[in-house]
């Protein structure tokens, strides 16, 4: 990572909750309302023609990230600045459009992300309508050049979703986010829902998309080792907080955090007597209701004192370009 690449999206002590529906009995009592930390005070760059992965378990706030960069949830603290847009949070309209030229998503699901009564030509000449990106003679030419893009045939048009498989749903939906243009590509989870050998054609499209098109792409995934393969650096988020980030190949050579750490040994291999038991997360994840204590990792952690329930460690940069949020990092006698 040079230091004099442009930050083309930087979020800063961004925070998105969402609040619990009392009971009769609960408002009655008159108990204190409770609430679901989702992001919890996250700090990001990502610079252009980079990608940065996103990694964690189920549930520890990644999707919302992306959902609360897109607008399509109301962070409560916080400020997303976009390159040439500015501040997203709390956003008018004008500049939410703008921001929607500049930033697109291709969702986890292909079976519910396509609009099921639109054939491909209306979906595809409906987006450039409404963002006016082109001559209304130009759009079918415009629709067949991004379809060819990422391998679908131009005899589609007609068709409607239901007519396609998962992975060429999946290639529609990575189209439609192509045909804006955008500055920025958030790919939520983009092969979870499809076949092992469906993710390995859509992964190999997304990075000859990236190599052809020079995008920017926020990769968020629980898979890591799909974002070793595709990531410039990763971001390690658990329960709500970023707990570590480095580039990607420092990352997987040496983690900083006992959960990055844990994380990369389970991975799955091919060989199943690889893994070690030792490298399996004790316990379940936390409840983002009653968060706890200290350290958010320290239930779970294999490592934690006494500090690690009572305070909870400051993100700090131990390596240019390498943070860590933890008390007692490993490898510190690496660097």
């Amino acid at each position: 990572m040079k230091s004099e690449e442009k930050i083309l999206l930087k979020i800063e002590h961004l925070s998105t909750t969402f609040p619990i529906k009392q009971t009769i009995i609960e408002k009655v009592q008159k108990k204190p309302e409770k609430t679901v930390q989702a992001v919890s005070d996250v700090s990001l760059e990502i610079h252009e023609g980079e990608t940065l992965g996103l990694v964690g378990e189920s549930g520890c706030g990644k999707s919302t990230l992306a959902k609360t960069i897109l607008h399509l949830c109301e962070p409560t603290a916080g400020s997303i600045q976009l390159d040439g847009v500015g501040e997203l949070v709390n956003a008018n309209k004008p500049v939410v459009k703008q921001m929607y030229k500049n930033v697109q998503m291709i969702f986890q699901d292909p079976y519910s992300s396509l609009n099921p009564r639109m054939s491909i030509r209306k979906m595809f000449y409906e987006i450039m309508a409404v963002h006016h990106l082109c001559e209304k003679s130009e759009y079918e030419q415009k629709t067949k050049n991004i379809l060819d893009m990422v391998g679908m045939p131009e005899d589609i048009l007609d068709r409607r979703p239901s007519a396609f498989s998962g992975g060429q749903r999946q290639r529609i939906g990575i189209a439609r986010a192509l045909v804006m243009n955008p500055r920025l590509l958030i790919a939520d989870e983009p092969v979870s829902a499809l076949d092992m050998s469906i993710q390995a054609q859509i992964i190999n499209l997304l990075v000859e998309l990236k190599e052809k098109l020079n995008l920017t792409m926020l990769f968020i995934s629980h898979d890591l080792r799909v974002v070793q393969y595709l990531s410039d650096r990763v971001a390690v988020m658990y329960l709500g907080k970023i707990v570590e980030e480095a580039p990607a190949e420092e990352l997987f050579k040496n983690p900083r955090h006992p959960y990055t750490d844990i994380l990369i040994h389970a991975a799955p291999e091919v060989n199943p007597e690889v893994r070690s038991r030792e490298y399996m997360i004790e316990g379940e994840t936390p409840s983002p209701i009653k968060i706890p204590t200290g350290c958010r990792f320290h239930p779970r952690c294999p490592y934690a004192k006494e500090i690690c329930r009572e305070k909870e460690p400051e993100r700090k940069y131990i390596k240019e370009h390498c943070s860590v949020a933890c008390h007692f990092p490993l490898h510190i006698q690496e660097i």
